[in-house]
């Protein structure tokens, strides 16, 4: 299970209107197909 465009787009979207970033990463097994039941979603951000 993967995270899909919608929940890329939350999660863009409210660090752009909160956060004000230059850049945001995500990363990790969320974005390369191998997402569990237990994972976590990796952010970075530069603001």
């Amino acid at each position: 299970m993967n995270i899909n465009d919608e929940q890329v787009n939350v999660i863009k979207n409210f660090l752009i209107n909160k956060v004000k970033p230059y850049v945001i990463y995500l990363f990790g097994s969320a974005v390369n197909g191998i997402f569990r039941s237990d994972s976590d979603i990796d952010i970075a951000y530069l603001s």
